[in-house]
């Protein structure tokens, strides 16, 4: 029954990560990406939840993960989805710093889900394997999203924004970050600082995504 608690909530509040998960699959696509990422994600989710009270709190992560976020959503809204005519593979060196990229996005979108996990179980091997059963489903969905991203060109760009707005969210609740936060809000109760940020990444990662895409509409592949 714990097991089965484990797998819907991985199921339900991933649906949303994954697309996202998939954009950046796609950007960095080589073989056998899925089974690394499956198993690497697992892994590094079942220690975050052993590890999870000891540094969510500490000033700064929030911070780092949040920017993190934010860079990798302009990477993705500069991103030029058009197949190319050349094929290049990628060494070990490459692989390693992807899966590294997917490590760090997967740390702060995921971090709602493992919250209740933790509180569903403490048996590492059975949120493992809950983790691990969960993200395998939702991932052999890859190949259907990485299809959507090369017809819908746009929808990479829609990805990026709700990564700019998420990022932002994330380092504004950082401990250095939200008393300012909260300071303003008191001062201006209508503002709602924090949303308005965060709408305004959004925003911004949106247009210049825009401008991207509409230069390299004018462009030949190569």
């Amino acid at each position: 029954m714990t097991f089965l608690k484990i797998l819907i909530v991985g199921l339900i509040s991933d649906i949303d990560n994954v697309v996202i998960l998939s954009a950046l699959l796609s950007k960095h696509y080589f073989k056998g990406i899925q089974l690394y990422t499956i198993l690497l994600l697992s892994a590094s989710r079942t220690v975050y939840i052993f590890t999870l009270g000891k540094f969510i709190n500490l000033p700064g992560f929030h911070l780092v993960t949040g920017m993190v976020i934010l860079w990798l959503s302009l990477r993705l809204a500069l991103y030029d989805t058009r197949p190319s005519k050349k094929r290049t593979t990628q060494s070990k060196r490459q692989i390693i710093q992807t899966l590294l990229l997917i490590l760090g996005t997967d740390l702060l979108l995921s971090m709602d889900s493992l919250i209740t996990v933790s509180q569903i179980s403490k048996n590492l091997a059975l949120i493992f394997f809950g983790l691990l059963i969960g993200l395998t489903i939702l991932l052999f969905y890859f190949p259907v999203i990485f299809k959507l991203i090369q017809v819908f060109p746009w929808l990479m760009l829609f990805i990026s924004s709700f990564m700019a707005h998420i990022g932002t969210q994330a380092l504004m609740r950082d401990p250095m970050v939200h008393e300012k936060v909260i300071a303003i809000n008191l001062m201006y109760p209508r503002l709602h600082i924090d949303n308005l940020v965060a709408d305004f990444s959004m925003i911004v990662i949106l247009l210049l995504g825009l401008v991207f895409k509409l230069k390299a509409s004018n462009k030949v592949p190569d």
